[in-house]
């Protein structure tokens, strides 16, 4: 792409004093001169040295990778327009990349943007000249950016001596190119963006951020909003505090500002007016279901056996007391079963077409987020059960049962795909094991080999092949519980304790081992009936 570039936007030389040669790296290195002369200290410097070749070579690479990526999207027999068949395109390079499909559709425009709107640039990619570092932060600061801009841009910042300069001087010219550019090439009118979006943790543990992106006014303007009805809340607080202390005071739902005796700050108050507000959405009808969020808390953290995490919707970690906390404030619990080594989830079938409110459940875990090779995308909302092998209406017996074995969750645009034929999965055959043996880790086993109850059999999570426009091929695994795996340990403990402790009030009150005793296979001397586990 060429760009025509404004007067005020003519290329500018930014040169570096001396050139980065291979001397120069190794100057930069030598904290005295006065020790030049010693071997250690100037082989020490030579690592600079190297260490700046392996920066040049791996730049070299990243360029090669871009390339490399342009051309798979250019030569696609499957696109016929990059910006529609996006998805598709990332489902088929993220295996490749080791990333999700989000982040591979961002690789793929940075490829097409690098290579084909910014080639001055690219080519001091691929001589190693501009580190690759450098080269991302040109792409980031230019994202929202048309093309034209970019184009713009990339032909200034190509005349410059980026083999020499220094990190601040690109930074800081960089900058000025952007403001100007900005200035003087027009950009193509568009519609401002609006989105909000929820990013969990990691620090503090069990908190999670959402962000709202806007028009500056608009945001300026809640935020405005959000302020002034704080200040007004803290200032009723302080003054029924001070006029009827122990009464009950406004947005206080845990009662905290009564306990202390001082108005809530004024950062927890705008979190509590933001959650605590009705949503406006006339002349839209409200949904007349509230959102449901799982929460799977195991047995041994239930007890205070162990502090493993909840699992928020099968995947965000929540530390335990979070997780008991929120287990003791509902009036119903749902067992859930998992095999004891893999973790994975255990099956409930049945014999129609739509899922048991059970198999939904089992489903939501097995797939918190959309089972398509790479997707990200949450299934909480916007999302669908799909049968694998296409459920027989007019035949049900003959084929694409309605079990969780043959179930998944796909994201609207991924079932899309999908219904038209571009997305083709499969179930791998032997993906679950024969179920037939109980394995020694059951903790029930104690009651003799191969008599565990058949829930808590072993079974394997299940593998999914997909094939996509035909060619391409892809796997993927289902979600498992992660925490059971590494609490099988403590509950096998827990349970051999349990029977030791029935064993040892068997004997006191008389019972000897072999009179009416069993023995178990892990070793312990059971009761003939050791009764249920403790969980």
């Amino acid at each position: 792409m060429t760009a025509e570039l404004p007067r005020e936007l003519r290329p500018w030389p930014v040169r570096a004093r001396r050139p980065l040669t291979p001397e120069a790296v190794r100057a930069s290195a030598l904290v005295d001169s006065a020790h030049e002369a010693d071997p250690v200290v100037t082989a020490h410097a030579q690592q600079a040295v190297t260490i700046h070749d392996t920066s040049r070579e791996r730049t070299r690479l990243y360029a090669r990778q871009l390339a490399e990526v342009a051309q798979f999207l250019q030569e696609d027999p499957d696109v016929s327009d990059p910006s529609d068949d996006l998805d598709l395109i990332a489902m088929k390079l993220a295996t490749a990349l080791r990333v999700s499909a989000s982040q591979a559709a961002g690789r793929v425009r940075d490829a097409h943007r690098a290579v084909t709107v910014m080639p001055g640039t690219f080519e001091q990619l691929t001589t190693g000249d501009l580190p690759e570092d450098w080269h991302r932060t040109l792409l980031r600061r230019l994202a929202g950016m048309s093309d034209a801009q970019a184009a713009a841009i990339d032909a200034v910042v190509a005349t410059w001596e980026v083999a020499s300069i220094s990190r601040s001087q690109f930074d800081r010219h960089l900058g000025l190119a952007i403001s100007l550019t900005l200035s003087e090439v027009p950009e193509p009118a568009r519609t401002p963006e609006r989105d909000v979006s929820v990013q969990i943790g990691p620090v503090p543990e069990g908190t999670a951020t959402l962000s709202v992106t806007g028009p500056m006014l608009e945001i300026l303007a809640l935020s405005h909003r959000l302020d002034a009805v704080a200040r007004t809340v803290q200032a009723a607080q302080r003054k029924q505090l001070a006029e009827q202390p122990g009464e009950a005071l406004p947005f206080d739902p845990d009662g905290t500002a009564l306990e202390n005796g001082r108005a809530l700050s004024l950062a927890t108050l705008r979190y509590l007016v933001l959650t605590h507000s009705l949503l406006h959405h006339e002349p839209v009808e409200a949904p007349r279901t509230a959102l449901t969020l799982f929460v799977t808390v195991p047995a041994m953290t239930l007890l205070g056996a162990s502090d493993a995490p909840g699992m928020l919707e099968g995947r965000t970690p929540i530390p335990a007391d979070q997780a008991r906390f929120l287990a003791a404030g509902q009036p119903d619990w749902h067992r859930l079963l998992t095999d004891p080594i893999s973790g994975a989830y255990l099956d409930a079938p049945t014999t129609r077409y739509t899922p048991t409110a059970a198999q939904r459940t089992q489903l939501r875990l097995r797939h918190p987020v959309c089972a398509a090779p790479g997707c990200t995308h949450s299934t909480v909302l916007a999302s669908e059960d799909d049968h694998i092998e296409e459920f027989d209406h007019r035949d049900p017996a003959r084929g694409g049962p309605t079990t969780l074995e043959n179930l998944h969750r796909l994201c609207w645009r991924h079932h899309q795909l999908k219904t038209v034929g571009r997305l083709d999965p499969t179930r791998e055959a032997g993906a679950t094991p024969d179920p037939s043996a109980a394995e020694p880790s059951d903790p029930r086993a104690c009651l003799g080999a191969g008599t565990g109850p058949p829930e808590l059999r072993r079974r394997e999570p299940a593998v999914t092949r997909w094939t996509l426009d035909g060619a391409h091929t892809s796997w993927t695994l289902e979600h498992t519980d992660m925490t059971t795996p590494l609490l099988a340990a403590t509950l096998e403990r827990r349970w051999a304790e349990h029977l030791a402790e029935r064993a040892a009030a068997a004997a006191r009150a008389g019972a000897l081992p072999g009179d009416g005793g069993a023995v178990d296979p892990c070793g312990s001397v059971c009761p003939s009936d050791p009764g249920p586990p403790p969980f």
